[in-house]
C-alpha cells in the first residue's frame, strides 16, 4: 500500500477465521485522502458538488410518462445486419 493507510486499530471479533477480511473497508486510498483533504481546504466545493449530482441523479420521475414513452417505442428488431432482413 504505497501512501494509503488503515483506518482503525485491530479488527473486529469473529473475523480470525478470515484472514484479511475488512482489511479493504477500512483501507483509505490515496485519492480518498486527498480528496478529504481538498475538500476540507475548500468547502465550496461541496455545494457545488451536490448541483453537479441534481443534474444527473436527483430527479423526480413521472412514472405515468415513463410508461408512455415504453409503450411508444418500436421493439427493437433482431440483428439488422442479417443478409435475410425485411425492411419495414
Amino acid at each position: 500500500r504505497p501512501g494509503g493507510r488503515i483506518i482503525g486499530g485491530s479488527f473486529p471479533q469473529g473475523r480470525e477465521f478470515l484472514p484479511g477480511a475488512g482489511e479493504m473497508a477500512l483501507y483509505e486510498s490515496d485519492h480518498t485522502k486527498f480528496m478529504r483533504e481538498m475538500l476540507a481546504q475548500h468547502p465550496e466545493w461541496a455545494e457545488d458538488q451536490q448541483r453537479g449530482r441534481a443534474i444527473w441523479w436527483d430527479r423526480k420521475v413521472d412514472l405515468d410518462e415513463q410508461d408512455a414513452q415504453r409503450r411508444a417505442s418500436e421493439p427493437h428488431r433482431p440483428y439488422p445486419y442479417d443478409v435475410n432482413f425485411e425492411q419495414r
